[in-house]
């Protein structure tokens, strides 16, 4: 009886409490989860007895596809850009991703800008007005599919300014940059001028002047008499706009003729003479020390300092004796209220050298200045610019060579010690992997070991003691592709005909592709001939994983070693293992060298040759004859394939005949190969030998030379000599 059982359910060896029902014989799940696939048990048990019997069942959960990151409904991109469309889907088991356009899917389509990612992106690149459209997501499982679509519309729009050139003033020497950032679509091409002058463009460069990749131009180092107006042109399909602006180049204030020690008469006038270039522009002051205190030339009447900035001691004495050092003032604050007792002075250079001192100004003029500060160094500050033009290229399909420039000079806030580089797959969210270059004059980076035919995006930033400045923007760059690392799967080769073969494969797994899948080709050689490798091209088909193509054109009946590989452009992949495969048998070709030898009035001997093209095995040969355009008269014969020569008898004398000889296989028969040729006459008895001669006699021989005579209209068989020696006759036969 049931109620005298004892129903156990566990799962994967865990017993289970809820969800048993009707005496333990039904176990119920409620909204099944992934949490429940497992082994499922039911032990049921005797109360009376203690015996056990068990059943087993193992529970798999298919939950159908859902969508964790669907793109958006619109998306709106500009010509030669790139977008990335996501998509991402969940389910049990993992569902698979496909891209359709407008219908079509995306393999299909075979264009190279394409690029389902494995994160489940569809990246388009290089962006043009065609590729606007409806794409697809489809997320597929054994629970069935979703889809996700999204309209893409690619635009041309004019250009414009984001950041237009400014006036900007740098110090001779030092790099000066001018911006222009535009916006547009296509991509505005940039060109920097100077009156009529180009000076940098995508195409033409000339030193000192550099197109950024920002747009802007760097002249580095700049000149004074770079201080001119620079226009910077922007152009693309849709339009063209420009900006000027005007660069100023401060001459440095430098000390050319430092003071010289000397020697002068108690009481006469020294003058000591320092002579300071600098920019006309700018205003500086002459300041002298004394052993390191300043001089104020106001307070001591024997003293002054010329305008050239020498200076005069009059009435000289012994006091006056010891080291005179000359320093130009900069004024960093013109004009400060007179109610505030403390100032931040601001725009000072990080890591450089500052004295400070301050004056009052009234009605009357300017006083006499503070005493100088103590010499301060400011500190370093990590660089505040990105190093500039970064420029990324694959060098071989493992390697991207990266280049880039400095940071402007007046950016770098200290001493520059290196860079950091960092690059990850693009696309992707993982973790960046860094390079240390720690010269700052190296600036290239050769990343090695990377992913064959994949794409990376690459920044690079400056430090120096204070820390790391800011990352440049990200450059994109594909390794090379590379050659594919895997043949063909799956490869099945079948002979069709006795001279064509038809080959069907599934491409190599896409991983090991390594680049853009070419096509393939399909190998064959003759067994006895294996440096003899002919090679026919098949383009990929995208329509299907299996592929199919022929090799046509091979010898008949032919044993040959066939294999496919998959190319890309730069080369050859593995070839799959070989596989034997023959040909099928075909008829053969025409016998060789047919002959004709005893020919009578009344039959001929035909004779032959094995054909040079068997295209199989000989099964024989068939021989036939009929009287010239009497095909009522042919007769045939067959032969057996060792046979290579037929009496033809029963032919009519003075008869022109036509004789076929043709060689079979199981195929058929072959090549017809025929002949006419005309019978004998009736033949006669043949005439006497005539100018019978004796010579070389022996004592037991003699030469016996002679004529032939008339032969009775057809071949001679044999002589017959006869002699006699006294009264015996001797017959001899020849």
């Amino acid at each position: 009886p049931v109620d005298r059982l004892s129903i156990t359910w566990r799962r994967n060896g865990v017993e289970l409490k809820g969800g048993i029902g009707v005496f333990g014989r039904r176990f119920t799940i409620l909204n099944p989860t992934s949490a429940v696939i497992g082994m499922h048990e039911c032990e049921a048990t005797s109360q009376s007895s203690s015996i056990s019997v068990h059943a087993y069942a193992y529970l798999t959960i298919i939950e159908p596809p859902y969508f964790t990151a669907e793109p958006e409904r619109r998306i709106q991109g500009e010509v030669e850009k790139t977008v990335d469309i996501p998509c991402r889907a969940m389910g049990i088991p993992l569902p698979s991703l496909e891209w359709y356009k407008d219908s079509v899917p995306v393999i299909m389509l075979n264009n190279s800008r394409y690029k389902e990612m494995v994160s489940g992106i569809l990246q388009i690149q290089g962006l043009v007005p065609e590729d606007s459209g409806i794409f697809q997501c489809f997320a597929r499982n054994e629970g069935g599919d979703i889809q996700a679509p999204s309209y893409l519309t690619v635009t041309n729009i004019a250009p414009s300014f984001i950041r237009a050139p400014s006036d900007t003033a740098v110090t001779d020497g030092t790099a000066a940059v001018l911006h222009c950032e535009v916006s547009g679509a296509p991509k505005p091409g940039i060109t920097w001028k100077t009156g009529n002058k180009v000076l940098a463009s995508g195409s033409i460069q000339i030193p000192r002047f550099a197109l950024l990749e920002s747009g802007g131009l760097l002249i580095k180092p700049a000149l004074v008499q770079d201080a001119v107006t620079y226009t910077c042109f922007a152009v693309n399909s849709k339009g063209a706009v420009n900006a000027s602006a005007n660069l100023t180049v401060w001459t440095r204030t430098v000390i050319s003729e430092p003071p010289k020690d000397r020697s002068v008469i108690k009481g006469t006038t020294a003058v000591l003479i320092c002579g300071a270039s600098h920019d006309s522009r700018v205003k500086i002051r002459f300041v002298w020390k004394k052993d390191g205190n300043i001089i104020n030339a106001n307070t001591v009447p024997r003293i002054y300092v010329g305008k050239n900035g020498s200076l005069h001691i009059s009435q000289t004495w012994s006091g006056d004796i010891g080291d005179y050092t000359y320093s130009p003032w900069k004024v960093q604050l013109p004009s400060i209220n007179p109610g505030v007792m403390h100032i931040t002075v601001s725009e000072l250079t990080p890591a450089r050298s500052f004295q400070f001192r301050v004056c009052a100004v009234n009605q009357l003029g300017k006083g006499q200045y503070s005493t100088e500060t103590n010499r301060l160094l400011l500190p370093e500050e990590p660089p505040s610019a990105p190093p500039q033009n970064i420029m990324a290229s694959g060098r071989t399909n493992q390697s991207i060579m990266v280049q880039w420039q400095p940071p402007p000079e007046q950016e770098i806030n200290g001493v520059l010690k290196g860079y950091i580089l960092r690059y990850r797959l693009a696309g992707l969210p993982g973790g960046y992997q860094l390079k240390n270059i720690t010269s700052p004059e190296v600036t290239y980076c050769l990343l090695k070991d990377l992913i064959i035919w994949t794409q990376y995006e690459i920044q690079v930033a400056a430090y120096n003691s204070a820390g790391l400045g800011a990352y440049s923007r990200a450059a994109a760059e594909y390794t090379l592709q590379g050659v594919p690392t895997a043949p063909p799967q799956n490869v099945e080769v079948e002979a069709v005909n006795s001279s064509a073969i038809r080959f069907t494969w599934d491409p190599p797994p896409q991983q090991f592709i390594n680049g853009i899948n070419q096509g393939y080709k399909l190998l064959t050689w003759n067994v006895d001939s294996p440096n003899a490798i002919a090679v026919v091209t098949i383009t990929p088909d995208f329509h299907g994983t299996r592929h199919q193509g022929f090799f046509t054109g091979l010898s008949k009946f032919t044993k040959y070693y066939t294999s496919v590989l998959c190319f890309t452009t730069p080369g050859n992949g593995p070839k799959s293992p070989p596989k034997l495969i023959q040909t099928h048998e075909d008829r053969p070709g025409a016998v060789g060298h047919l002959s004709f030898t005893e020919i009578l009035d009344t039959s001929l001997k035909v004779s032959w040759q094995e054909p040079q093209e068997k295209n199989g095995i000989l099964t024989g040969y068939q021989i036939s004859w009929e009287v010239y355009n009497r095909n009522e008269s042919r007769l045939s014969r067959k032969l057996s394939n060792r046979t290579c020569d037929y009496k033809v008898t029963g032919l009519s004398s003075l008869t022109n005949y036509t004789i076929e000889v043709a060689a079979m296989t199981s195929a058929g028969i072959g090549v017809l190969i025929l002949s006419t040729i005309s019978s004998g006459v009736p033949p006669e008895l043949p005439g006497a030998p005539t100018n019978l001669v004796v010579s070389n006699i022996s004592p037991r021989s003699a030469m016996l030379q002679f004529r032939p005579g008339f032969d009775g209209k057809t071949s001679i068989s044999k002589w017959i000599v006869e002699g006699q020696v006294c009264d015996t006759f001797l017959d001899v036969v020849l």
